[in-house]
């Protein structure tokens, strides 16, 4: 909402998305390499007929349950930062998104999701294709809050209440690497989340 910082909910779902779609940005090949797109965000356009994409995009593989295959235009950041920021911007257009999110619902977040077509998925039926997506955000919620040693505010179906704590960033005595990641995908998050919200 207007004006809040992010929950560890919000927190969690949105560093589970990143890591499914791209690794936080790191799990690119090809022309991608380097683009700092944590989202997987595509341009809304195709390469032109010599395989170019317009300023600030590259082309990259991309599947539909529908059509297969196909090469289409991503988009492109100068920095990790803005990456993150480029995420939280575009899922944040959406109040019924935002409001799953919020509420720690993982099933809801990823059918909210697919109703919006931020991802298809790889089964035709968009209810199949949500469970499927939530599960693979579900899993690395798990890998995420195991990792820093966290309370976990992200569920299956919506996060439990828990008193205090909410927002806080507890440090790993787990997965050194991993948790260092995390804690910093947390940072820019949150300081993303911040401009976003505020």
């Amino acid at each position: 909402q207007q004006g809040q910082e992010p929950s560890l909910a919000e927190l969690q779902i949105l560093g589970a998305i990143s890591d499914l779609e791209s690794n936080y940005g790191r799990g690119w090949s090809g022309p991608m390499v380097g683009s700092n797109n944590w989202g997987a965000i595509t341009c809304g356009k195709n390469p032109d007929e010599s395989g170019a994409c317009p300023p600030g995009c590259s082309p990259n593989k991309d599947s539909s349950p529908y059509s297969g295959e196909y090469v289409t235009c991503f988009r492109r950041w100068a920095t990790p930062e803005e990456g993150a920021a480029g995420l939280v911007k575009l899922i944040y257009k959406w109040p019924e998104v935002v409001e799953a999110i919020q509420a720690g619902d993982i099933d809801e977040t990823s059918w909210r999701m697919r109703q919006r077509s931020y991802y298809l998925g790889t089964d035709p039926d968009p209810r199949k294709a949500a469970a499927t997506h939530a599960g693979a955000l579900d899993k690395r919620v798990g890998e995420l809050v195991a990792a820093l040693g966290e309370a976990r505010a992200a569920q299956r179906g919506g996060a439990p209440e828990t008193p205090g704590g909410q927002n806080s960033l507890a440090s790993s005595t787990g997965n050194a690497a991993k948790a260092t990641l995390f804690v910093a995908l947390l940072a820019v998050l949150y300081q993303a989340g911040k401009r976003v919200l505020c």
